[in-house]
């Protein structure tokens, strides 16, 4: 340890890891509770196609809906970064016969949590430039994207 915000570090990583109740793990991401929190994180998978990322991403918005967390928290850093499924989260790729991200998300998701009665939904996207909080229409929850993960699990605390 080379400083005391380490060992707090440390420290609290620990106690989340050691908190958590997995709900689900199906090899593409891990569903799990840590206290009164729902956290949905991605793993590395070469290629992720758009179905499987819109599968996971509404798979843990229903979790929120039945579960009804606090705060939803969802750790996007692993994903692979040249799969169809982020090109399509990110708007960075066009596909001809797949409805954009946005107004699919809009449409099926925010519902979701809304009905979940969440505070707020943080994404850790191991991006230092992330936009931290951030307008999104029709939500009842704050929205965030924040760097990593400590971020994403201390906003709106």
């Amino acid at each position: 340890m080379n400083s005391q915000a380490d060992t707090d570090y440390l420290s609290k990583f620990i106690k989340i890891m050691n908190a958590q109740k997995t709900i689900e793990d199906n090899g593409q991401y891990t569903i799990s509770q840590s206290g009164s929190d729902l956290v949905f994180t991605w793993k590395y998978v070469a290629g992720l196609s758009i179905k499987d990322m819109a599968s996971g991403i509404k798979s843990f918005a229903t979790h929120c809906k039945s579960l009804k967390p606090h705060r939803a928290v969802i750790d996007a850093r692993q994903l692979d970064p040249k799969s169809p499924g982020l090109g399509w989260v990110s708007g960075q790729q066009k596909f001809e016969e797949q409805e954009e991200y946005k107004p699919w998300w809009l449409r099926e998701i925010i519902p979701l949590y809304n009905e979940a009665g969440i505070s707020s939904l943080a994404v850790a996207t191991g991006n230092p430039q992330a936009p931290g909080e951030t307008e999104t229409p029709g939500a009842k929850f704050k929205m965030g994207y924040l760097n990593s993960l400590d971020d994403a699990m201390n906003f709106n605390q």
